[in-house]
């Protein structure tokens, strides 16, 4: 029996839950594609210049110039030298500001076969992809995967290949998916990693065929598979490898319940991160089990199947839900928890700051600051989203509206500090009783310091930050 004789999709999706910048349409646009629940935009940004003129300018050429002049008049080379041409103005610094206006025009957009819970942008070794364009990879509730790419002769999406893992062997004891499928995409596009049912893994490898090494290699696997009669995953026709399924557990047994996971940068090996709880535990049992999460670094051997675990940081918090990499030249990782930000590196304990009082009571790390300033601004990261602003800045948007900026101060490479202020609106448009957007529910950038941030309860926001420096 069909679904749409019990329910039927009467308007489309409103809420923007996922959100990608890519090099999408063309190696040369600045995309955003935006998933609203089974329905996939596609924008392209355009940064608008506005000329600056004076206003005194623009008053001397309107008394200078006839606004009617005659044919005679416009040839007549004789009068040339009377003519009255206007003097230069210096443009006061305030339009200079405004001169750059920031929008996002839409392209297309399409209707899917499935809820979007996750996606992600890999460049792979297709034709598109050594034209310098982007591919994007969307996970689907039930634990699917789909790879597209945009096609210039029909000037829409087309579809690179589709991968499902909803077998019954992989569900276990969960009846319903509660957990929804992320997938995680390699910084420098080596593999993508999809995590589904909590605690499996399917790893899908991307050919490289820039490189001698994975070249070499790519041919034995090819050379394997024709043995195994799979000769139609060639290089020529397919840019990545069979993908294939594990267990969390079998790289440590005390790996499981799995919270979040992101790949490091600047690692030779493909570099996973994962955060996870061994031992669940809950508020009323704090007195019991306090720091009951763990974080394992894992290097991914994708040839040979190997996982050796780089280093691990056990007696985190119990309350933390996310992880994000850090590129250089602070390198290393930040463990987002309600209470407190914790930075993580290789070689380094880790160093956090508690962000409200509640950090004292919730968790005995030994490397948070308590610091009375940031304690005072009672700040609560459930459900906080991010954007990279480069160098050492992060800036982080709260569930309450409220904007922070994070600035780690560091001591030669390492990590020592950090420096939290609060993102103020301009006072002209500024209100005490308001924030600027509310429940967001991703983030990213765009460029020249515009980002993207999309909410499920509010206008979703194009916004450009600045900084100013404050002199006391």
């Amino acid at each position: 029996m069909s679904a749409y004789t019990i329910c039927k999709e009467l308007l489309p999706p409103q809420t923007v839950e996922h959100v990608e910048k890519a090099q999408f349409t063309s190696p040369y646009s600045n995309n955003l594609l935006v998933a609203r629940g089974t329905l996939l935009e596609i924008y392209d940004f355009v940064e608008r210049i506005v000329e600056p003129v004076s206003v005194e300018l623009s008053q001397e050429i309107d008394e200078a110039v006839d606004p009617e002049p005659t044919t005679k008049d416009r040839f007549d080379q004789d009068m040339e030298q009377e003519l009255v041409y206007p003097k230069i103005q210096p443009i006061a610094s305030d339009t200079l500001k405004t001169s750059r206006e920031g929008r996002l025009d839409l392209v297309a957009q399409y209707k899917l076969s499935g809820t979007v819970t996750s996606m992600g942008v890999v460049r792979t070794s297709s034709e598109r992809g050594k034209e310098g364009c982007h591919s994007v990879l969307l996970a689907f509730s039930d634990a699917k995967m789909s790879l597209l790419e945009w096609s210039p002769a029909t000037h829409s999406v087309t579809t690179v290949s589709i991968h499902y893992y909803e077998r019954d062997e992989f569900k276990n004891e969960f009846l319903s998916n509660s957990y929804p499928p992320e997938v995680h995409i390699d910084p420098q596009q080596r593999c993508a990693v999809l995590n589904f049912y909590s605690d499996k893994m399917a790893i899908l490898p991307f050919r490289q065929s820039e490189n001698v090494e994975d070249a070499v290699s790519a041919s034995k696997d090819r050379s394997k598979r024709l043995e195994d009669d799979q000769s139609r995953y060639s290089h020529s026709r397919w840019p990545y490898a069979p993908s294939y399924v594990m267990d969390v557990s079998e790289i440590d047994s005390r790996i499981r319940n799995v919270i979040d996971m992101v790949f490091l940068h600047d690692y030779y090996e493909p570099t996973l991160a994962i955060l996870y709880q061994s031992n669940p535990t809950w508020t009323g049992k704090l007195n019991d089990a306090k720091d009951t999460v763990s974080l394992a670094v894992v290097s991914l051997d994708i040839s040979s199947r190997v996982y050796p675990i780089i280093y691990s940081l056990d007696n985190l918090p119990y309350d933390c839900t996310r992880l994000f990499a850090v590129p250089k030249p602070a390198a290393g990782l930040m463990v987002l928890s309600a209470n407190s930000l914790i930075y993580v590196a290789q070689g380094s304990p880790g160093i956090g700051i508690a962000v409200n009082g509640y950090a004292k009571l919730v968790t005995n790390f030994p490397g948070i600051i308590f610091d009375a300033k940031t304690i005072g601004m009672e700040l609560e990261l459930e459900g906080a989203q991010f954007v990279l602003l480069g160098g050492t800045r992060i800036c982080l948007f709260l569930r309450d509206g409220q904007w922070i900026t994070v600035e780690l101060q560091l001591d030669g490479s390492k990590v020592v500090g950090f420096n939290i202020e609060r993102v103020e609106e301009p006072t002209d448009k500024a209100d005490k009783d308001s924030h600027i957007a509310c429940i967001p529910s991703c983030a990213t950038p765009v460029k020249n310091g515009y980002f993207f941030l999309g909410s499920r309860a509010a206008d979703s926001l194009l916004a450009k930050i600045t900084f100013q420096i404050k002199y006391r």
